[in-house]
Parts: structure tokens; C-alpha cells; sequence
């Protein structure tokens, strides 16, 4: 997860001081009913959640500083631009496959007949996330029942 805001990244200092603040209390005053491997599991446990705080403190503290791989993220972006651009080629020859009608699919899914077939056309780029796994999920299940 990335830190988004600098109140995200004060909670996020919080929730971190405060996991190290329950290792510190764990290994000092153990329950009586815990055993020693339960508390190093509990302690490596939370330990592991303070270094993906830290990393993410980290990123956004690099990010903040404009240390970022441009060209990484300028691949990044480009290349979900070209996905973007199959989309509707990939979503219409699923479809296909599955053997239902743009209907069928709007029905079944909540959207417009329209709004898939300008999705298929790569006419409609705003298509949400939650609407392609929804497609996704669709006609994943009738290829799987036609096979």
C-alpha cells in the first residue's frame, strides 16, 4: 500500500511506534499463559508489519524527495495504456467464447448493452476496475461450464 498524504503517513509512524511499543512489552512481560516460541512468533509477526511501515514510510519519504525512477514509472504507465488499448479487443473475444450476447453480459453485470459494446469497440476507456472483474468473473464462469 502507498502512502497517499501526510496524515496517512502520521498514522502510519503512529501504527509503527506503537507495534514496536507491544514487541518491546511482549518480550518484557510475557503472559503467564504464552509460551516463549508463541511470544518469538507473535514478536516476528509484528515485526514483520513494522518493516512494511518502514518501507512504505520509505517510499513515500523518497517519492516526497523526487527520488523516482521516471523511466520505470514512464514504462509502467505506458504499458498500461497499451492494456488499456486491448481491452475491448480481449473483452469482446471473451465474450465470444462464452457464447453470450452483449445483453446477456450488460444484464448480468449491472452496466448498459451500450457501455460494453463501446467498451469492445475501445470507444470507452473510463471502464472501472470494479466493472472489468466483474466481466471477468462473468464469462470466466460460462468458458468454464462450456468446457
Amino acid at each position: 500500500m502507498i502512502i497517499r498524504n501526510e496524515q496517512h503517513y502520521r498514522t502510519t509512524e503512529r501504527l509503527m511506534r506503537e507495534f514496536q511499543d507491544c514487541i518491546e512489552n511482549l518480550q518484557s512481560n510475557p503472559p503467564a499463559d504464552m509460551s516463549s516460541e508463541r511470544v518469538e512468533s507473535e514478536c516476528r509477526v509484528m515485526q514483520y508489519q513494522i518493516d512494511q511501515f518502514r518501507a512504505q514510510l520509505q517510499e513515500y519519504d523518497d517519492i516526497r524527495a523526487g527520488k523516482v525512477d521516471v523511466q520505470g514509472l514512464r514504462a509502467a504507465l505506458t504499458a498500461l495504456y497499451q492494456a488499456q488499448d486491448k481491452c475491448g479487443h480481449s473483452l469482446l473475444a471473451a465474450r465470444m467464447a462464452s457464447g453470450i450476447t452483449v445483453e446477456e453480459l450488460s444484464e448480468r453485470i449491472g452496466v448498459s448493452a451500450d457501455e460494453l459494446r463501446a467498451l469492445e469497440a475501445n470507444e470507452y476507456r473510463p471502464a472501472s476496475l470494479e466493472m472489468l472483474g466483474a466481466v471477468s468473473e462473468v464469462l470466466t464462469a460460462e468458458m468454464a461450464a462450456a468446457l
